[in-house]
């Protein structure tokens, strides 16, 4: 894949637009671009700080936390993808770099023409995770506007050390909360598109040296540039094609592991806090009018948690199914008209491919289907507890008698 590509993804655009992709050392706007990241990174603590001040006076209120913390949370890791993406950023933008390399591009128009066809659908799937967040965010900002600006509400409770409820300082907070809210959402959707991209860019790279196996005698023919090759020639040839697809498959599993690196502890963090989220979000609509403003925000905005689980166990998943598709694609080129030589190093290499490729957070939770049922799954029976040890209807008919 050429870099210009990757670099141009809807991932990379959203974290350029907050900041966190910087342009290289030697580009005019380096110094400039970077003082807009700490400028608007300092602006999102202050944000994140008055609203964990806010949680500290009323944690022991499980209603009233269940109204900040689910969003509060998001905003929290989101902190931390901030810092890691920024600590980092020389080797993420490496792992883009590093398709250049001549193993990992494409052999004809044909193997162009899937890497594109598999990049187009993953940039398909991204935009519609990035306008569901942009919806999202839209709704979490104006729903006070739609449930009445006439009584100052903010969009988020949060703790400040003055009186903000007077124009014109009750606008600008509104602002400040409004723009910490986009920042969020931005920083949040765009590593997580951006994990899935690298996730696509191996599946692209396993479809492809499946390809090349499927097709190892044409491509052996058309590398000698001949017609009248004898068949011996060609074999010899094939033992060489199967030779760099082995080292191929090599640097497809060191970009696998270097994938996990990257996105280690972010994945873990994203998961644990997606489940306490669904869980809280799911509690606080209870508790909701359902024709309320706040009511169809939160129903989006767990809309919109559920797609980013998603969006990483899907992909995962993929890579799962299409390195597992290598083994079978491998068989179906003529080996049984080869050498004993490219028949043993082929055997080798079948029974090398049979485990397939599996993202791990910290060496563990693999990426699939599954560990998404699971976590729903989970998020369900933690509600079900609180709303079970926490039911309103139950403490107003308690009330009543």
């Amino acid at each position: 894949m050429r870099k210009e590509v990757a670099h141009n993804s809807p991932a990379i655009w959203v974290l350029w637009i907050v900041g966190i992709w910087f342009p290289e050392k030697s580009s005019k706007y380096y110094t400039l671009y970077k003082l807009y990241t700490f400028v608007y990174f300092f602006m999102y603590i202050i944000h994140v700080a008055t609203m964990v001040v806010h949680v500290s006076t009323i944690y022991q209120d499980i209603e009233a936390l269940s109204a900040t913390f689910y969003v509060l949370s998001i905003k929290l890791i989101g902190v931390y993808k901030v810092i890691y993406i920024l600590k980092g950023m020389t080797f993420s933008q490496e792992l883009l770099n590093v398709l250049e390399e001549k193993i990992f591009l494409p052999k004809d128009k044909r193997q162009e023409n899937l890497e594109k066809s598999l990049f187009y659908g993953w940039k398909i799937r991204a935009s519609i995770l990035i306008i569901g967040v942009a919806i999202t965010v839209l709704f979490l900002n104006v729903w006070p506007v739609i449930d009445g600006l006439s009584n100052k509400r903010l969009p988020f409770a949060s703790w400040y050390p003055f009186d903000y409820q007077e124009f014109p300082l009750f606008g600008v907070i509104f602002l400040f909360q409004a723009m910490g809210t986009i920042y969020a959402g931005c920083i949040n959707v765009g590593t997580d598109t951006f994990a899935s991209q690298i996730m696509a860019n191996i599946q692209i790279q396993c479809y492809i040296l499946s390809d090349t196996l499927k097709h190892l005698f044409e491509y052996s023919k058309i590398n000698l540039q001949s017609k009248n090759v004898p068949r011996q020639v060609i074999n010899e040839n094939m033992n060489k094609m199967l030779i760099a697809c082995v080292q191929h498959h090599r640097a497809i599993l060191r970009y696998s592991k270097d994938a996990e690196k990257l996105f280690n502890l972010g994945v873990v963090g994203q998961f644990a806090v997606s489940c306490v989220v669904m869980c809280l979000n799911m509690l606080r609509m209870t508790w909701l009018n359902p024709r309320s403003g706040e009511f169809l925000a939160m129903s989006i905005y767990q809309l919109i948690i559920v797609m980013t689980l998603l969006c990483y166990c899907w992909h995962g998943n993929e890579v799962i199914f299409s390195s597992s598709r290598i083994p079978e694609e491998a068989l179906k080129c003529p080996w049984y008209d080869c050498s004993m030589d490219f028949k043993k190093n082929l055997f080798f290499f079948v029974n090398r491919t049979q485990t397939p490729i599996v993202i791990r957070s910290l060496n563990f939770f693999p990426l699939s289907l599954t560990s998404f049922i699971a976590i729903v799954r989970s998020s369900y029976s933690y509600y079900a507890v609180l709303r079970s040890v926490h039911d309103p209807s139950h403490d107003s008919m308690n009330r009543m008698e």
